[in-house]
């Protein structure tokens, strides 16, 4: 089986922000971070990168999510402002910004209001794994339930190195992983994937 697509999520990284600032300033960066996350994700599909569908739509929900959720004012701080964001055309890692994990975790759960991301990577992890979207979704509704696969998907988002497991190979992994593939999946789907 391959590696599970923790890199779904990567593909969609997104600076953090912080509260302070007037309106217009605070919109100015969520346009900012919108059109970071929009740019990037067209040069991934250019390059054949992009694992699933994504919109301009989600890209702006994106922007006013992460600006919400962390503020102007942290933004500041981490020294990026809408102009220099909209110079670099770019996003960086939130590690990158000197954010720390629990911020990094509030960026994912605004993220994961926008792009939902359980229903995203199972649109994905159906036909990569061949199981059925309706199995997938339990599968991922699954693991993001559990601390330490979010707290993975967390570490990708903050840049960390070598953050993607092999589920039914890492310890860390596979007793959740033999558990939600027992409760989610057919018996015929359950086999292919373990003779795969």
């Amino acid at each position: 089986m391959k590696p599970l697509l923790v890199g779904v999520a990567f593909s969609l990284v997104v600076a953090s922000c912080a509260s302070g600032g007037d309106t217009a300033d605070t919109d100015a960066m969520a346009d900012a971070i919108a059109d970071g996350v929009w740019e990037q994700s067209q040069a991934d599909i250019a390059a054949g990168e992009e694992l699933f569908e994504f919109d301009r739509s989600d890209a702006d929900c994106i922007g006013a999510a992460v600006v919400d959720a962390l503020g102007f004012d942290t933004l500041q701080e981490a020294g990026l402002t809408a102009e220099a964001l909209s110079e670099e055309g770019s996003i960086p890692d939130l590690g990158d910004m000197g954010l720390d994990a629990a911020q990094g975790a509030e960026v994912f759960d605004a993220m994961d209001g926008c792009i939902d991301f359980a229903n995203t990577m199972a649109e994905v992890g159906a036909a990569d794994m061949d199981i059925s979207v309706a199995s997938a979704e339990c599968l991922f509704d699954g693991f993001l339930a559990e601390e330490s696969f979010r707290d993975m998907m967390v570490a990708g988002m903050m840049g960390e190195e070598d953050t993607a497991v092999d589920p039914l190979a890492d310890p860390a992994f596979a007793g959740t992983t033999f558990a939600l593939m027992s409760e989610c999946l057919s018996d015929e789907e359950l086999a292919r994937l373990l003779e795969g």
